[in-house]
């Protein structure tokens, strides 16, 4: 539970900070930044798992549906070309 304690203040930090040096991005705000980060974390652990099978690992369209509702929809096209070029 330390691990994700530590977590959770690192994404609020840095969602606090970009927000103060990105005040004109269309993600200014912490909680959506906070989300999406978390999310992104998610996500890396999930595709780099050892424990979790290949047929049992997230995929993109499923990356996004967890997502909507969280204040990125209109983003979720650069979303997904940004993910679809990490992967």
């Amino acid at each position: 539970m330390k691990s994700l304690s530590f977590i959770n203040s690192f994404i609020q930090v840095f969602g606090q900070r970009y927000c103060a040096t990105n005040p004109s991005s269309s993600l200014a705000n912490v909680d959506t930044i906070f989300i999406l980060a978390f999310a992104i974390i998610m996500l890396n652990t999930d595709l780099h798992s050892r424990n979790i099978k290949p047929e049992k690992k997230m995929r993109l369209e499923q990356f996004i549906k967890n997502l909507r509702g969280k204040k990125i929809d209109s983003l979720k096209e650069e979303i997904c070309n940004l993910i679809e070029r990490c992967l």
